[in-house]
């Protein structure tokens, strides 16, 4: 039997933030020859053993500044959204 006709439709959505970790590592080790150390570094924006990375400092910065909103109701929106609590430290 030839198809008459055919309906279509659609539901864009976006998908639910996620946080992702990345973990970055320094190794020391000692040459077993001279004994000399040598240590590695961490890249120039990891300075802290914990940080925001770019797009959340953005996020925050976009929600506070340009919405006027308060910092406890972006933090509180990560929470329920990201399952993650963010600092009201900058």
């Amino acid at each position: 039997m030839p198809v008459e006709s055919v309906q279509k439709r659609q539901v864009h959505d976006i998908p639910p933030p996620q946080i992702i970790v990345i973990e970055h590592h320094a190794e020391t080790v000692i040459c077993p020859h001279c004994g000399q150390i040598h240590e590695t570094s961490f890249p120039d924006d990891v300075p802290a053993h914990l940080q925001y990375g770019q797009t959340i400092r953005v996020l925050m910065v976009y929600l506070c500044i340009y919405h006027l909103l308060p910092m406890n109701v972006p933090q509180k929106s990560s929470q329920t959204s990201m399952d993650v609590l963010l600092s009201k430290q900058p």
